[in-house]
């Protein structure tokens, strides 16, 4: 269980956000060759937050309210390899402006060994949304009423990861994936996303360096700027984040973080 709270000394609208995390797993192996697990987890969050890229009618918005996910999931161990299916399903329950939602994700993921210190993995995913109260649109951007929004997604992604010595202090991750997504309607909610990244984490004797590079870039098929602009809308995300940890004692220790974030785009 983890909880976050913030107080802002300086703000006009708003004076704190919180966040908390709950998370419980049970996993059972038959012998060396089959594991299944099943986890719980619960989310609650009053933060401002960036949601244009899924809601092109908001832009930033104070997001309010619960994420129930159950994660069931099958394993097997191939050789050196495996192979897990997985199949998340996921309940959103949010205060306006964001719509509650209803989730499902299935999963196949298979990790292959290049070697004594390198793992190669791949996954697709296959997921369907569907939207409480949120209305189709057409490519004008006008709800259409009657009409529910749905939205269908695939994800492609492919990971590398290496540990650079034999006590494994140095060890970098990189993964890449693609996702398409499609709504019920028009295509007015459609995207396309491209994602890149990169960490690298050194750990030892109670010190413990880890860096992050992601890029993320989004391109709507149908959506425009707005209404007076034709031009398709595009946007681009890049964010760093360092942080830097050493343990005092056996029950205390301390933290630095740097995190950078930008966003680019013609909207």
């Amino acid at each position: 269980v983890n909880g976050d709270y913030q107080q802002f000394l300086q703000a006009a609208e708003v004076q704190n956000e919180e966040t908390a995390f709950g998370w419980l797993q049970v996993k059972h192996d038959w012998g060396e060759t089959w594991q299944v697990k099943g986890a719980f987890e619960y989310l609650y969050q009053n933060q401002i937050l960036d949601v244009s890229a899924t809601e092109p009618t908001l832009e930033v918005a104070n997001v309010r309210g619960s994420t129930f996910t159950v994660r069931p999931s099958v394993r097997r161990n191939l050789g050196g390899g495996w192979l897990e299916l997985e199949a998340p399903a996921e309940w959103q329950l949010y205060q306006a402006p964001l719509d509650d939602t209803r989730q499902v994700t299935p999963r196949l993921i298979g990790g292959i060994p290049l070697g004594p210190r390198d793992e190669l993995t791949l996954s697709y995913a296959w997921g369907e949304t569907w939207y409480a109260t949120d209305e189709d649109r057409p490519a004008s951007g006008t709800p259409i009423p009657g009409t529910q929004r749905e939205m269908t997604g695939q994800e492609v992604r492919v990971g590398w990861k290496r540990a650079w010595d034999e006590a494994r202090h140095w060890q970098t991750t990189a993964r890449a994936s693609g996702r398409w997504v499609t709504d019920n309607g028009s295509g007015y909610y459609d995207y396309n996303r491209a994602l890149g990244l990169l960490q690298v984490r050194y750990r030892n004797r109670g010190w413990g360096v880890s860096g992050e590079a992601r890029f993320t870039h989004y391109d709507y098929p149908v959506q425009t700027v707005s209404a007076t602009d034709p031009a398709l809308r595009v946007r681009s995300e890049i964010t760093c984040d360092l942080t830097i940890e050493r343990s005092l004692t056996s029950w205390l220790g301390a933290f630095l973080n740097y995190t950078f974030d930008r966003t680019y785009g013609n909207r």
